[in-house]
């Protein structure tokens, strides 16, 4: 073995516009950055300066689009109410994430960086592209290892407050508990 230990290598499991996926490490790599699916906090859709939509951590599913589409459809709600001035033009069109980590902190994903007719295929395809990237910003979340934790702990807490009602047996509870929690 040489002085420097060999990187594993970043395994895509799954693409979402300029985001890959490592469901296996739980890593997303955008912009060439490897990043832990904890670390992500924020992002928000950018279209010439404007915020179109967001989605993060602390923000309900309503904020990014809309509780019926869900997370797939939650980007394609934002793009779809653009705004309306300038409607012929988009000067810029970026994701702006928010990371953990103090080396990353902010990260800009450019879709559109100049002046770009909205009729054009250059800005239809860069719209997708970016629809298919806040999808992959949503999946990160929804697979982020602290959110499995809190939903064990709500379950946990459901069933406890069942046990404590006598809706359930101390049997009952105790087997879910340790379904819950792989035991």
């Amino acid at each position: 073995m040489g002085l420097f230990s060999q990187k594993e290598e970043f395994e895509i499991t799954s693409k979402f516009g300029k985001l890959k996926v490592d469901d296996g490490r739980k890593l997303f790599k955008i912009n060439g950055k490897v990043i832990p699916y904890d670390d992500l906090v924020s992002f928000k859709l950018l279209e010439n300066g404007e915020q179109i939509t967001e989605g993060g951590v602390n923000l309900g599913r309503a904020a990014i689009g809309g509780l019926a589409l869900g997370s797939v459809g939650a980007g394609f709600a934002g793009l779809s109410k653009m705004k309306k001035q300038d409607i012929d033009y988009c000067t810029s069109m970026q994701i702006v994430a928010s990371v953990k980590n103090k080396r990353n902190g902010t990260l800009n994903v450019v879709f559109v960086f100049g002046k770009t007719k909205k009729s054009s295929f250059v800005y239809t395809t860069a719209q997708a592209t970016a629809q298919s990237t806040l999808d992959g910003f949503n999946y990160v979340l929804d697979h982020q290892t602290n959110k499995t934790e809190d939903n064990d702990i709500a379950a946990l807490k459901k069933w406890k407050d069942m046990l404590d009602m006598e809706i359930i047996t101390q049997e009952d509870f105790d087997n879910k508990k340790r379904e819950i929690l792989g035991l």
